[in-house]
């Protein structure tokens, strides 16, 4: 895989058209179900990365491919090796999508999504890797050159450190010694900010364990110790998992609540990236009311930032909810203005399946006019 980068960039200096096609097919090979396609995706990661500036705008339809869930891992990869060359190249595609992968079941897809984000650089999602730096999950990584065996974990911190991001101190990391510093040259953390952060800890593990009423008990009492200590950013971080708790137990107008209060802290703090995740799951809760249009300031708020950070895939997705809802009201001119856009960046995605949804869509009401 790794020697096709190399000869695809050797060979386009007499036969770039060649290699485009070659790419092209590739990425095409990969998303159709009756290819065998067994190393594609990676060996056309390869090729971007080595040709960065004649093949980037490959790199939508290679992000496209995450909708197969079985390609996830190899896109994710792929991501991570041109990353580490072209970290601007994946910045300004939409590389937004890969954060969600961070909260993966599966090791290999978690660790794979973090070594993405970390030799791209990406420090907005600094706060989601912090979360998997103890994440003992283990998964074979191909470095570029060998096979090793690693952890979730392990991905994570050195992303961190890739980043710039100071990592916890030796405290932490050796059982919670007293005598140590933090590697950043700070104090130790007080006794009460030391028990709020166990008491999170505690309280994510519970609920991944499915025991969601210790849970709740955890995070409502560093809740109010964040609160207590004016740690906004563990405020909204404590808010976000009591929604998940809520919503696991059906309590949907108490996760909606608590949901609202995590993206005020967020949004006050210019955090887009946690802003447009917590607002999609208010859209979700709104929709599970059956509170439609309730969602659509979140909607078109959410559209902005995506627009922003250059999530091409996101855009679609908040276009043709925006279209549902406005066809729900009876505003079919309104509808069918947010479902052609969604097309059109679905179709320069290369993500034909959902093209042909909204084709199909569209077709219908204006055949209905």
């Amino acid at each position: 895989v790794v020697s096709t980068g190399v000869a695809a960039r050797v060979a386009s200096r007499f036969y770039p058209s060649q290699v485009g096609d070659l790419l092209k097919r590739l990425l095409n090979s990969a998303s159709d179900s009756a290819a065998a396609s067994w190393g594609a995706i990676e060996a056309a990661g390869e090729i971007i990365r080595n040709l960065p500036k004649t093949y980037g705008p490959f790199l939508p339809q290679l992000l496209s491919l995450c909708r197969f869930r079985d390609s996830v891992p190899a896109v994710l990869w792929a991501v991570g090796r041109i990353g580490e060359v072209a970290p601007g190249l994946i910045k300004s595609s939409s590389f937004f999508l890969i954060i969600d992968f961070l909260k993966a079941e599966d090791g290999e897809t978690a660790g794979l999504a973090a070594l993405a984000m970390g030799k791209v650089g990406a420090r907005e999602t600094a706060l989601h890797l912090e979360g998997l730096k103890d994440d003992d999950r283990a998964f074979t990584l191909f470095d570029g050159s060998d096979l090793k065996e690693t952890t979730v974990g392990s991905v994570a911190r050195e992303a961190l450190g890739n980043m710039g991001v100071e990592q916890q101190d030796e405290k932490q990391e050796r059982n919670h010694m007293k005598s140590q510093e933090h590697k950043s040259g700070q104090p130790e953390p007080t006794p009460e900010v030391s028990e709020a952060e166990e008491l999170y800890r505690e309280g994510e593990m519970l609920f991944s364990r499915g025991m969601s009423l210790d849970a709740m008990d955890r995070l409502e009492r560093c809740l109010a110790m964040f609160e207590e200590q004016g740690n906004d950013r563990m405020v909204a971080n404590v808010c976000d998992k009591l929604g998940d708790v809520h919503i696991v137990r059906g309590n949907l107008k108490a996760a909606l609540s608590i949901t609202l209060r995590a993206l005020a802290i967020t949004e006050k703090g210019g955090d887009p990236v946690s802003t447009v995740l917590l607002m999609e799951k208010l859209i979700d809760l709104y929709r599970k009311l059956n509170e439609h249009e309730k969602a659509l300031p979140y909607y078109l708020r959410g559209l902005e930032l995506v627009e922003q950070l250059g999530d091409a895939g996101r855009a679609g997705l908040f276009l043709a909810g925006i279209g549902d809802i406005y066809h729900a009201q009876g505003k079919v001119a309104e509808a069918l203005d947010a479902y052609r856009l969604a097309k059109k960046i679905y179709k320069g995605m290369g993500a034909r399946h959902r093209v042909e949804i909204l084709e199909k869509g569209i077709s219908s009401l204006e055949a209905a006019q």
